[in-house]
């Protein structure tokens, strides 16, 4: 369950938004409607000029990134000098989380990762994603945030 009411102000833009879900949560708008900046205040990246944001009923509102158990996930999310499996667990071992060959293979394949030992930086643009997309997930954060991380996947 998140539950966000904050406001933000960026230069001219005022970003005023107020509910609570749980569940996938898609959320839609034109370009500069705030899509983005509403991310990065759930992700702590900014801070909100009023209100808060809740993860399962605790106020996270002021707690650092690291403290947060939220990943954000963007199109430039990779880390282009890791091979694949390397970048598969670093996510996973940052927060002290062993995952197994198998397991990263299960989720590879379901997700349609190529299992190549190649350097992320040289895949395809929306393989860098899928990469980024299955790092995210074996950290088993309480929320992932995915922003435009679908723009590059065709398949």
């Amino acid at each position: 369950m998140i539950e966000v009411y904050v406001k933000k102000r960026l230069q001219a833009f005022l970003l005023n938004v107020n509910f609570s879900e749980k569940g996938i949560i898609a959320i839609t708008g034109k370009n500069g409607s705030g899509k983005s900046t509403l991310l990065n205040v759930i992700a702590g990246i900014l801070k909100p000029d009023e209100g808060y944001v809740k993860l399962n009923n605790i106020d996270i509102t002021n707690l650092p990134i690291n403290k947060r158990s939220i990943v954000l996930v963007t199109p430039e999310s990779y880390i282009p000098t890791l091979d694949l499996k390397k970048h598969l667990t670093w996510g996973a071992k940052l927060k002290g989380r062993k995952v197994d060959d198998k397991e990263i293979m299960e989720l590879a394949k379901l997700l349609g990762v190529p299992d190549e030992n190649k350097k992320v930086g040289n895949l395809s643009l929306g393989n860098k994603e899928k990469v980024s997309l299955v790092t995210a997930i074996l950290t088993k954060p309480n929320l992932i945030l995915v922003d435009e991380g679908f723009s590059n996947i065709s398949e």
